[in-house]
């Protein structure tokens, strides 16, 4: 029994210390992710396009659609499934031209 609470008072005196080891890696990982974001803004103007002054920024958008639904005729709702690709560059002061591309299928009703 006594060494039931040796053990008992053992564990919880560590509990604080786990605790703020964890609160340390958060916070370790906030700050990873808040210079990372701030490395990745540096230079960035929300007013202006990338790239603004040089060469046009071009974004292309291909818009697929897959199949309609059954489309009710008394009023017109129905539902369409289409697949759409974004294709971009982006640049900025000092950095390299980075290409991106999003894909993404969607579902829509036809009466929103």
């Amino acid at each position: 029994m006594l060494i039931s609470i040796f053990l008992l008072v053992g564990v919880c005196s560590r509990i604080p210390l786990l605790v703020r080891s964890q609160r340390s890696m958060v916070s370790d990982r906030l700050e990873n992710v808040t210079q990372t974001i701030h490395r990745l803004l540096e230079g960035y103007d929300i007013r202006l396009r990338p790239n603004f002054g040089g060469e046009p920024l071009f974004v292309g958008m291909d818009l697929t659609i897959a199949s309609f639904d059954a489309i009710s005729e008394v009023n017109m709702v129905g539902n369409v499934r289409f697949f759409r690709l974004y294709v971009g560059t982006v640049c900025g002061p000092g950095r390299k031209n980075v290409r991106w591309s999003e894909s993404i299928a969607r579902g829509r009703n036809l009466a929103r």
